[in-house]
């Protein structure tokens, strides 16, 4: 059992709530989503934009009415959960969300025919908060424990561990590494800062550079052609590949589209080729998506000894 925050996150095997008393997926089968499913854990997401579109959780992927805490005011989608204002529409504020969901969502098929459903978890704003991300994690767990099938989630914030995070930090680790355990992959962004994240300076001023594990996919930002940006961080240690980057094109909240550069987008777009690839037949374990992603890569010089495979993931592979 879980207890967090303003509000009740409690989990088992056996139900889920979220400080709802008839939010308890795992007691009715007919809840549980036939569909894979995508978490986000970001700034929200401008919900209605057309990049969306049928990329949404909703009835028809769960087989029968969402219960009323999931539910928006048509009662039909649920695009997660905002635990900064507690309600079912994590709207976002900044745009970095928005844009990271779109590039991933831009991987998961037409809106007719998605291979996975998204859902986004707003965790802050332009910090995201470790105490509500911790929340997030929290949730994923409860969520598979329901049954759902949540095989990847996208982190592409970029966090600094400061000594005042205190608990939460400790929290923070402990949710993220069940979640690894349980053989979900979690893809993160590994910072734009130029920093070299193996000097014993730098080796924790990421999350992901102390949580070392296997089902860990820390990505970070090159150009198309496979450049390593100057601003992107790098690790031959933590960061098992590169991205493409540079000027990525995707949504914005006024329902427009625009290009922004960063480990953040090039996380997304890894997260979004391996949820596509987990719904292909003989790849939901996180050993043969790992496998595929690194039989994927492309080498290139700047990457030697700055990521773990020498490479990046084209935009296309063949």
């Amino acid at each position: 059992m879980i207890v967090a925050g303003n509000g009740i996150i409690a989990a088992s095997a056996a139900a889920f709530a979220l400080g709802l008393s008839d939010f308890a997926l795992a007691e009715d089968p007919g809840r549980k989503p036939s569909a894979e499913i995508v978490v986000v854990i970001d700034s929200g997401v401008a919900v209605d934009h057309p990049a969306f579109q049928g990329k949404w959780l909703d009835n028809d992927a769960v087989g029968k009415k969402l219960p009323a805490p999931m539910q928006r005011g048509d009662g039909k989608y649920w695009f997660g959960w905002d635990f900064v204002e507690n309600d079912a529409t994590p709207q976002d504020r900044t745009g970095h969300g928005t844009h990271v969901a779109g590039l991933l969502a831009a991987e998961l098929g037409t809106a007719e025919a998605p291979v996975a459903r998204l859902v986004m978890f707003r965790t802050g704003d332009k910090h995201q908060e470790l105490s509500q991300v911790a929340h997030a994690l929290e949730m994923v767990s409860a969520l598979r424990s329901a049954g759902w099938d949540i095989p990847v989630i996208l982190c592409a914030f970029d966090y600094r561990k400061s000594p005042a995070d205190g608990d939460a930090y400790d929290r923070f680790a402990s949710a993220l590494g069940k979640l690894l355990d349980s053989g979900v992959l979690c893809v993160c962004a590994a910072g734009n800062s130029g920093l070299n994240l193996d000097s014993p300076s730098n080796n924790e001023v990421q999350y992901q550079a102390v949580l070392r594990h296997r089902n860990m996919i820390t990505v970070t930002a090159c150009s198309d052609e496979g450049q390593l940006l100057a601003t992107s961080n790098y690790s031959g240690n933590t960061v098992l590949l590169a991205s493409p980057g540079l000027a990525a094109s995707s949504a914005t909240p006024d329902g427009k589209m625009a290009g922004l550069s960063g480990s953040s987008q090039a996380a997304a777009r890894v997260a979004g080729r391996l949820a596509r690839q987990a719904s292909v037949p003989g790849y939901r374990q996180p050993g043969k998506l790992r496998e595929w992603l690194l039989q994927n890569v492309r080498q290139h010089p700047s990457l030697v000894g700055r990521v773990g495979s020498a490479g990046f993931l084209p935009a296309k592979v063949d």
